[in-house]
């Protein structure tokens, strides 16, 4: 099989946990944004914000490095088991200390959800250890499983804990922690992990190099903390819970497509770490970089017409202040899109301190940016921080990059994306039903046609699959 079919297929697998759980979640937003009022649903994004942001640190980052490790050890099971025995080693007393101090820490603040959001990073941090063994032993179905059983039982949990019985953000966490723990059982099961875990192929300098790989990703990892987490508690102290709980709901809607490329962007990594020294890398690379950046940017252009469709029936009322917000996030989301098109390169040159480096310059330039203009446009500070520092990410790694190697984007497409947003993004701050729906079908018809190749490939895919299982049967 082709690379081409190999990185098709194995970001098809991978969707199949991730898209499913995405749409239930979507398909409950409505019933959230009725239970919880926006200072509760800000309140949890804020948390879970965190959560999902401490969690590399507290782990050294080490389930990036584990994943890149055991791509060059795939077939040998005694350089597997070192790999695995030391990166449990290297996790284990971070997170025990970051329990211990967190504990002690939040019982002098009074912190509300202590258990819950400790229970949450714990979750989270195992999790992300055990999806990347999934994947770096190139069990991509056990990792596309595992990740369906998190997101399926976050949902139902969430019914329980928060719709049925009304535990609010407290319900939200501890649900949402339990569904992930329930993914580490299954994939600590289906790939026997506790196998290769022995005490004696602990190796202090195989640990260091694992280190060496995963300590700047920490610099990366506080970064996108701040990217990320920065406009959502400025926003809190500025203008209020309430108001980030506006931004949360637009942020949702914002990053579906950025959700979706985290999919492909999974197997595309291990393609890339895979076929980084083929003597044709640089067409291959260029190759699928400019078919991706196509893709996604015109699936934001349906994306912003979806919205403009539909956002009044997805949210309560008390939400649609959202509605103006998404144009510009949806821009944010893609420029972020582009930026880590390149960044992938970086990972598989093993240059994680390039990453780490831009990324630190990219969250002073967010802080920045949203601290300036919070108090003179509100709520836009965020989505606008977010464009200009994911523009700058884009230009630096696309000059850089290329300094070296030749992946460049095809001006002419760029110019016929740029054009396109514009026309839309206005379309939809007039909001007019019947241009609404026009400006849908159109963005879905200009999208098969910029897309007919890639288009095409997923097809044929799925009828081989499809064939395979019926021949089966």
């Amino acid at each position: 099989m082709g690379r081409n079919s190999v990185l098709l297929k194995n970001t098809l697998i991978i969707s199949i946990g991730k898209i499913c759980t995405q749409l239930i979640t979507y398909l409950l937003l409505p019933i959230y944004t009725a239970v919880l009022s926006t200072s509760e649903y800000g309140t949890i994004d804020l948390l879970i914000t965190y959560i999902i942001l401490i969690s590399p640190v507290i782990t050294i980052q080490m389930e990036s490095s584990i994943f890149r490790f055991l791509i060059d050890v795939r077939g040998n099971r005694s350089e597997i088991t070192r790999v695995i025995t030391n990166c449990v080693a290297c996790t284990a007393a971070p997170s025990l200390a970051f329990a211990i101090g967190f504990v002690i820490v939040a019982q002098c603040l009074s912190f509300e959800y202590t258990g819950a959001f400790l229970m949450g990073v714990l979750a989270n941090s195992a999790l992300s250890i055990a999806l990347q063994i999934a994947r770096g032993l190139g069990d991509n179905m056990t990792y596309a499983v595992g990740s369906a059983i998190a997101g399926i039982f976050t949902v139902l949990l969430n019914i329980v804990l928060v719709i049925i019985w009304p535990f609010g953000v407290s319900g939200m966490l501890y649900s949402t922690a339990m569904a992930q723990f329930l993914a580490v059982i299954y994939i600590l099961y289906k790939d026997k992990v506790f196998t290769y875990i022995d005490s004696a192929s602990l190796s202090k300098q195989l640990m260091k190099k694992m280190a060496g790989y995963s300590a700047p990703l920490i610099l990366n990892g506080l970064s996108w903390w701040i990217i990320s987490a920065s406009d959502r508690t400025i926003v809190s102290a500025f203008i209020g819970t309430e108001a980030n709980g506006i931004l949360a709901v637009a942020t949702k809607f914002s990053a579906i497509v950025a959700n979706v490329f985290v999919i492909f962007n999974l197997s595309w990594t291990e393609s890339v770490a895979l076929h980084i020294k083929d003597n044709d890398r640089d067409n291959y690379i260029s190759d699928i970089t400019n078919r991706c950046f196509n893709l996604f940017s015109s699936c934001g252009i349906i994306l912003i017409m979806v919205c403009a469709v539909f956002f009044k029936y997805l949210v309560n009322e008390n939400f649609f202040a959202a509605f103006p917000l998404i144009p510009l996030l949806v821009v944010g989301g893609i420029i972020n899109v582009i930026q880590t098109l390149y960044g992938i390169i970086y990972i598989g040159l093993k240059d994680t301190k390039k990453v780490s480096q831009t990324s630190f310059i990219a969250a002073i330039i967010n802080l920045v940016v949203c601290i300036a203009l919070i108090k003179i446009i509100g709520l836009y500070a965020a989505a606008i921080s977010t464009i200009v520092a994911m523009l700058y990410l884009a230009i630096y790694r696309y000059t850089d990059i290329n300094r070296t190697m030749n992946v460049k984007l095809k001006m002419k497409d760029l110019v016929i994306i740029l054009v396109a947003y514009g026309v839309f993004m206005v379309l939809y701050w007039i909001n007019n039903p019947y241009l609404n729906m026009a400006g849908l079908l159109v963005s879905i018809i200009l999208t098969i046609i910029w897309n007919k190749t890639m288009v095409k490939g997923i097809i044929l895919i799925c009828n081989n699959q499809l064939r395979k299982v019926f021949s089966v049967h």
